[in-house]
């Protein structure tokens, strides 16, 4: 879809020219500071209206939304890649090698390094609502509010019935494909266990609260966190 990929470049180079002009707002005029929001990681369960619990969030909070495609296309793309770390300083960016280091397996793969250091530089940056791709496990824990979206089985085929215009047969098939496809990535890449509660900072049963209780409880959460980071700092 060429289309589409356009689309998503000038998200990317829009977000890369306002870090830029921040960046260089900060070198000029030190007394303006930019107040960079802690950023939510949302971890999720296929069939738990992520994407639209993620798309709210940004809105009320005026962040950026970052999903798989999304941070995968600036991982894949050298000159957007350089672009997205050229506005970080030489101390930020070791900082990353060290989160990297100490969180993930080694001998990682190449491409998968570059998209760790896209999350990390969307998360020094803030104001970012990241839609899974194991923020919640790379990010610090003080760096930004974890939220993992969870249901029932049965509520996610329904779920997925719907929307996809699946049979049920199907919609089950899809999710426990999923499901497999993001525990293996979580325990390859961070030697953690997905659905581990003590890996977030929230958990929500999105069949029981449905997307508007979702996003309030997570909006209530990032406030306490964002407020008792803020007092840590001072």
């Amino acid at each position: 879809m060429p289309e589409q990929r356009r689309s998503i470049e000038k998200i990317i180079e829009a977000q890369v020219f306002k870090w830029q002009m921040l960046r260089e707002k900060r070198e000029e005029e030190l007394e303006a500071e930019h107040v960079a929001e802690l950023p939510v990681a949302i971890s999720r369960l296929p069939g738990c209206f992520s994407r639209e619990i993620a798309r709210v969030i940004a809105e009320r909070k005026m962040f950026d939304l970052l999903d798989k495609e999304i941070m995968e296309k600036v991982a894949e793309t050298s000159n957007l890649n350089a672009a997205l770390l050229g506005t970080l300083d030489e101390k930020t960016l070791s900082w990353y090698d060290e989160v990297i280091a100490a969180v993930a397996t080694p001998n990682l793969e190449e491409f998968f390094r570059y998209l760790s250091k896209v999350l990390l530089a969307f998360a020094h940056n803030g104001n970012a609502v990241i839609l899974g791709r194991g923020a919640s496990f790379l990010i610090p824990h003080d760096k930004c509010l974890r939220v993992l979206l969870a249901a029932p089985l049965e509520a996610r085929i329904a779920n997925t019935e719907r929307k996809y215009k699946l049979s049920p047969e199907d919609a089950k098939r899809r999710i426990l494909q999923v499901d497999s496809e993001r525990r293996a990535y979580v325990r390859k890449y961070f030697h953690s266990e997905f659905l581990d509660p003590l890996c977030f900072d929230i958990v929500i049963n999105t069949a029981e609260v449905g997307v508007p209780g979702a996003v309030e409880a997570i909006l209530a959460a990032w406030a306490d966190k964002s407020a008792r980071q803020k007092a840590k700092e001072k």
